[in-house]
């Protein structure tokens, strides 16, 4: 009952999101290249992916979706719009389990997780892109960007008493601070420990305090990305903020599609509690215009493929100021 009631909420939040809304229904309801083309919504959901496929004149829509729950939202959204049920196929299960009957023009998705491949969700994209897709097909979207940047002023530094600090998350904030320089591993339940703060209001935009600093940028490409390469990304960081106060590192996404940039989702500003994540840093004063540099390492996690591990290091003149290692919490459902 609380997965399915967990699985709603992440529904809801999703569908509240304008940005996201926008850049799916202008890139599948309003693109005329899916008309008569044969697609496949991945994770379908509540199925509104597929719903804009079969509106935009899909000739055919295999609809891929793991949890029990979700079929039945799945038919009525699309009965209620009177959607033609020879139309559309609905598949129950993994997509890693499911060879289509036929090659197809169109993969649309939104297994997008925290830090781009969180749940791993990208590497099923692309192994099902190796079986199912022409090979002149496209992927909507196939382009998913991390950006990283700093911030110098955050506001659960800015309270003046660190007892009062409220939970954020079922995070108690005043213990998480206390633990910020702890080496930790994060096995998928919220801890009270470890410096990982998800971002979660709708209502401030997280870029507003990082306007001084550089963003540095992780690629994933669905169609050129190699599964191996989608599982293993690592980048060595340089911020160089005009700021001297430094106390966190901001992780965003973008995602669009690699034939039109100008069309884009991104979880930075006030869209929606998605995919947005903070981790804290213990107020720094740096030189003005010092570098600050590390590494960041994200890989799949050997102990469970439905999550990911993120190692993050950084660094102020030889001193290290975070050294993180975590595996973001799985919301995938078996049952």
């Amino acid at each position: 009952m609380m997965q399915q009631l967990y699985s709603n909420l992440a529904h809801i939040n999703m569908l509240n999101d304008k940005n996201r809304m926008n850049f799916y229904y202008n890139k599948i309801y309003k693109n005329s290249c899916i008309k008569g083309k044969i697609c496949c919504d991945i994770g379908s959901g509540t199925g509104i992916l597929a719903l804009f496929a079969l509106k935009a004149g899909a000739k055919h829509v295999y609809i891929i979706e793991n949890q029990m729950n979700m079929i039945d939202i799945i038919k009525y959204n699309l009965n209620i719009h009177n959607i033609n049920s020879d139309s559309y196929t609905i598949i129950q299960g993994w997509s890693t389990d499911i060879t289509l009957p036929e090659k197809i023009d169109i993969i649309i998705h939104e297994l997008i997780g925290e830090w781009g491949n969180g749940e791993q969700g990208l590497s099923y994209v692309s192994e099902f892109k190796n079986r199912n897709l022409k090979n002149d097909g496209i992927i909507i979207p196939d382009i998913i960007e991390v950006h990283l940047t700093l911030q110098h002023t955050n506001e659960l530094y800015n309270m003046p008493d660190k007892n009062a600090i409220p939970d954020i998350n079922d995070l108690k904030i005043s213990n998480l601070i206390s633990k910020l320089n702890e080496d930790i591993t994060y096995y998928g339940t919220r801890s009270h420990t470890h410096p990982y703060v998800t971002v979660t209001s709708d209502n401030v935009n997280y870029l507003q305090d990082t306007v001084d600093c550089n963003t540095e940028i992780i690629k994933y490409d669905l169609i050129n990305d190699t599964i191996s390469e989608i599982n293993s990304k690592t980048r060595i960081l340089t911020f160089t903020p005009k700021n001297n106060k430094i106390v966190s590192l901001l992780s965003t996404l973008k995602y669009y599609c690699s034939d039109d940039t100008t069309e884009y989702g991104d979880t930075w500003s006030n869209n929606g509690a998605w995919a947005k994540q903070q981790i804290l840093i213990f107020p720094q004063t740096i030189n003005k215009n010092g570098n600050i540099t590390g590494n960041i390492n994200l890989t799949n996690n050997p102990r469970c493929k439905y999550s990911q591990k993120i190692g993050i290091n950084l660094n102020v003149n030889e001193k290290n100021i975070l050294h993180v290692n975590f595996i973001t919490s799985t919301g995938f459902n078996k049952s």
